[in-house]
């Protein structure tokens, strides 16, 4: 599971970068896809960052 949430928050950060580059581009709307992206993935990165330092305390104390 923890790939498939690593594979969603990099596709969603894509997608959020190319919606922002659209919006710089003169495409209005794009910039409400870009913040509704921001919304979703940076709570996607923070867990899998938890997820990342829980693990390695973890196997430090192996």
């Amino acid at each position: 599971m923890k790939i498939v949430n690593t594979i969603l928050a990099i596709l969603l950060s894509v997608f959020g970068m190319v919606s922002l580059i659209a919006g710089l581009s003169g495409i209005t709307h794009q910039y409400m896809m870009f913040g509704i992206s921001l919304i979703v993935v940076i709570p996607m990165w923070d867990e899998i960052y938890k997820e990342y330092k829980r693990y390695k305390n973890i196997n430090r104390k192996c």
